[in-house]
C-alpha cells in the first residue's frame, strides 16, 4: 500500500509516470539538479516547512496532459487512505498529498532508525550534507583569505556586518541551500539593541525568507521572563512565514562562553567572540572565503546534529488527524489555558446551533462529524477544567462587528474554517450562550482588542492556544482566511513559559474597561437589543 512508500520513491514513480526527467523538474522549481538527485535517491529530504512540495505538485500537475496521464496519477492516488472521493480532489491536490504522505513516513523511518532523536519533530536530515572538499594545510601552508576578510571590532560594525549579509541573501540566492544559521547564546545589550534595531534586524530577516532563504536558529534558553518575551516577540514575525527551524542546547548548561555566529550559505560567515572579562561580544571574524564559510557551515550543522533539539513542529494539512489527536490530548491534561482568537472560541457555540450551521457548509458529511465529534472534545474538557483552572482568553471586536453587521461567522470545522450566514434569532443565541459562559464561570476571563487600541499584538490571521507547562500551537492564517498556511507546535517548558508570560504581558494591555466581566456582558448584551429592534 503507497502510506508505506518513501519520499524518494514516491518523486521517482511520479516521474516515470509523467514521463519527467529530474533535469526537467529541477529547472521548473528552480533548484539545482543534483538537490532532486538526491531526493529521488533518498539521500535528502526536503526540509519541513519549505515550499518544494507545493511547487513539484503545481509542475507535475501542469504535465498531467490527457487522460491517461490523469488515470496513472488516480491510480497511485487510490492506494492511499484520504478524507473526501476523487471526484472532490483537483490533480494538484491529489499529488501534494501523495508527496507530503511520503515525505511524512520517510521522516518517521528516519526518526525510528536513531533513537536518540525520538521527537517528530526534528528534521535534522533537512540540513545539507557536510562540505568534504574543503582544502587542508600541510603543515606549512595556510589557506590564504581573500582581501575581503577581515576581524572587526565593536558592536556597531558586528550589527552592519550581520545585516549586510542578510541583505545579500535579500537579492540573491545560493542553491540548493538556502540556508541562513543564526545563534542566540547570550544576553543582549538593549542600550545598543533598541527596538529599532532588532525590528531592523527581522524585516531584513523576513525579506530574505521572501526570497526563498530557511532560517536555522540556535539559542540557548534561559528562566530570564523578560529575555524570554523578547526573544517570542522577535520570533513570532518571522515563525509566521513558516520558513524558520529553531533548534535549543540540549544542555542548558552548554556554551556558557559567549559565542555568536551568523553564517549565510555560499554569501558569508561572522563569527564574534568577547576580548575582555565582560563577556559582552566585541570582536568577530568576518569571512567570505568560500573555505572558511563551508567549515563554519560544517561546524553548524555537527552542532545542530549533536548538541540540540528542534523546538518547533510543523503541521502540514495532511497531518490533520494527528494535529487534531495531539490538541485534544493537551486540552485535556491540568493546567491554565490562554487563548489570542480573532473569533470566539468553538466550544462557546451551542451544539445544535453548531451541527446546524455545519450542515450549511460545502463540507462532506465525514468532516461534518468529524468536526461535530472535535467540537464535543473541546467542550468537554473547557468544561471540566475551568472548575480547577483558569482560562484567559484575548478576542478582536471586530468578529463581534462582523456578526451583527454583517451575519456572517468564521466557522472552525476539522478542515480548516468555513464562512457561514447567521439568521438573527441565531446570532441572539449564540451571545446569549457567550454571556451565560461568562457569568457562569468564575475562572473564565475575555479581554477585548478594539480597533483603536492598535497594540502591537494585533492580528486577524493569528490563532494561539497556550496550555500552561505542557504546550503552545500557533494557526497562521493566509488571505483566504480558511485553511492555515502555517501550523506549528512547541512543547519545551521553557519556551512554554515565555508564551505564558507574553500572553499575559500583551493581556495588561487591554484596557481595564475591556477585561471587566460585567462591562462586555453589557456590550454583547446591547448588541442582543440591536439585533432585537431591527428584526422585530
Amino acid at each position: 500500500m503507497l502510506p508505506h512508500i518513501t519520499f524518494g520513491k514516491c518523486l521517482k514513480l511520479l516521474l516515470s509516470t509523467l514521463n519527467i526527467s529530474m533535469n526537467k523538474l529541477a529547472k521548473a522549481i528552480h533548484v539545482d539538479n543534483s538537490l532532486v538527485n538526491r531526493w529521488v535517491n533518498e539521500k535528502r529530504l526536503p526540509p519541513q516547512g519549505s515550499s518544494y512540495i507545493e511547487r513539484i505538485a503545481d509542475y507535475l500537475a501542469t504535465c498531467m496532459v490527457d487522460t491517461y496521464d490523469i488515470q496513472l496519477v488516480e491510480e497511485i492516488f487510490s492506494q492511499l487512505e484520504v478524507n473526501g472521493k476523487l471526484a472532490d480532489i483537483g490533480n494538484t491536490e491529489k499529488i501534494r498529498r501523495l508527496l507530503y504522505n511520503s515525505l511524512n513516513h520517510s521522516r518517521q523511518r528516519l526518526e525510528n532508525s536513531n533513537n536518540k532523536y525520538s521527537d517528530p519533530s526534528i528534521n535534522k536530515q533537512s540540513l545539507p550534507p557536510s562540505k568534504t572538499d574543503i582544502p587542508r594545510t600541510d603543515g606549512k601552508n595556510g589557506i590564504s583569505l581573500s582581501s575581503n576578510d577581515q576581524v572587526i571590532h565593536g558592536i556597531s560594525k558586528i550589527y552592519s556586518a550581520v545585516i549586510s549579509l542578510i541583505e545579500t541573501a535579500t537579492i540573491q540566492k545560493n542553491k540548493p541551500d538556502n540556508i541562513i544559521y543564526l545563534t542566540h547564546y547570550s544576553d543582549l545589550d538593549y542600550s545598543f539593541f533598541t527596538e529599532t534595531r532588532i525590528a531592523h534586524f527581522r524585516n531584513t530577516l523576513s525579506k530574505a525568507i521572501e526570497n526563498g532563504w530557511n532560517i536555522l536558529y540556535v539559542l540557548r534558553l534561559d528562566d530570564n521572563k523578560e529575555k524570554l518575551i523578547r526573544l517570542i516577540h522577535f520570533l513570532l514575525p518571522i515563525i509566521r512565514t513558516g520558513k524558520v527551524n529553531i533548534y535549543y542546547l540540549s544542555n542548558y548548561d552548554n556554551y556558557s562562553i559567549a559565542k555568536e555566529m551568523c553564517v549565510v550559505s555560499g554569501i558569508g560567515a561572522l563569527s564574534c567572540y568577547p576580548v575582555d572579562q565582560s563577556s559582552t561580544i566585541n570582536c568577530g571574524f568576518y569571512l567570505k572565503t568560500t573555505s572558511a564559510i563551508d567549515i563554519f557551515t560544517n561546524y553548524l550543522n555537527i552542532l545542530l546534529r549533536e548538541n540540540t533539539q528542534s523546538l518547533i513542529k510543523y503541521y502540514p494539512q495532511v497531518s490533520n488527524e494527528e494535529y487534531h489527536l495531539n490538541i485534544s490530548n493537551i486540552k485535556q491534561k491540568e493546567g491554565n489555558i490562554y487563548y489570542y482568537n480573532w473569533g470566539f472560541s468553538l466550544f462557546l457555540i451551542p451544539e445544535k446551533l453548531y451541527e446546524k450551521l455545519l450542515s450549511r457548509t460545502t463540507l462532506t458529511k465525514e468532516v461534518q462529524q468529524l468536526s461535530l465529534d472535535n467540537y464535543k472534545i473541546q467542550l468537554s474538557t473547557f468544561t471540566d477544567n475551568i472548575q480547577r483552572h483558569s482560562c484567559n482568553i484575548i478576542y478582536l471586536s471586530e468578529f463581534i462587528e462582523n456578526l451583527i453587521h454583517h451575519h456572517t461567522l468564521s466557522l472552525y470545522t476539522y478542515s480548516g474554517i468555513e464562512i457561514v450566514t447567521l439568521e438573527p434569532i441565531e446570532i441572539i443565541e449564540f451571545l446569549g450562550n457567550i454571556i451565560h459562559f461568562i457569568l457562569l464561570y468564575t475562572n473564565f476571563h475575555v479581554g477585548i482588542i478594539f480597533h483603536n487600541d492598535d497594540p502591537l499584538m494585533y492580528s486577524d490571521s493569528l490563532h494561539l492556544f497556550i496550555k500552561e507547562r505542557k504546550a503552545v500551537f500557533l494557526n497562521i492564517y493566509g488571505a483566504s482566511m480558511t485553511v492555515p498556511k502555517v501550523r506549528l507546535f512547541m512543547k519545551e517548558p521553557m519556551i512554554t513559559k515565555g508564551f505564558v508570560e507574553y500572553f499575559k504581558f500583551y493581556w495588561e494591555q487591554i484596557a481595564p474597561v475591556n477585561r471587566n466581566k460585567s462591562e462586555i456582558v453589557s456590550w454583547l448584551q446591547s448588541c442582543i437589543d440591536i439585533l432585537k429592534r431591527i428584526n422585530h
